[in-house]
């Protein structure tokens, strides 16, 4: 992910994200708040499901980055939910920081989530996450990021 991109995705919480770790960098005081095991401040919350939805909703060579999403959206699914610290064991932390996302078939749903993830590359998600993701993809194209289409 662009290192712009993820500074203005943070925006003013950046510099309370590193001074809550301490650490000069946002990405870097994220990371460490990730890894501790304390609980994290709400304010890492609100900035860590934007990263989240901007890392999922991310493509290289026409694919989304994180695989199990790919699998997930392309089969119909919705994005429902980001559980920040859904996975405290050693393997979730090592593998995504604890982070989960919750996915939902919707019956009713999933054709036309479906054939709009494979046509036109739109992702569906819950009310609240749809919105972040509406504000991701404005500070894409305010930072002019490349979104790649399906």
């Amino acid at each position: 992910m662009p290192e712009q991109l993820l500074d203005t995705l943070l925006g003013d919480e950046a510099a309370a994200l590193c001074a809550a770790a301490d650490i000069a960098t946002p990405l870097r005081a994220l990371v460490k708040l990730l890894e501790e095991e304390s609980p994290l401040p709400a304010l890492a919350h609100a900035s860590l499901e934007r990263v989240v939805m901007a890392y999922l909703s991310t493509r290289r060579r026409g694919h989304l980055l994180d695989p199990v999403a790919g699998f997930h959206l392309a089969n119909g699914a919705r994005i429902e939910r980001i559980n920040i610290a859904g996975d405290h064991s050693r393997q979730g932390l090592d593998a995504s920081y604890g982070v989960m996302v919750n996915y939902v078939y919707d019956l009713e749903q999933v054709e036309a989530n479906h054939e709009n993830f494979v046509n036109s590359g739109a992702i569906a998600a819950s009310r609240s996450l749809s919105r972040i993701l509406r504000e991701v993809e404005r500070v894409r194209e305010t930072i002019g990021a490349r979104r790649v289409p399906p």
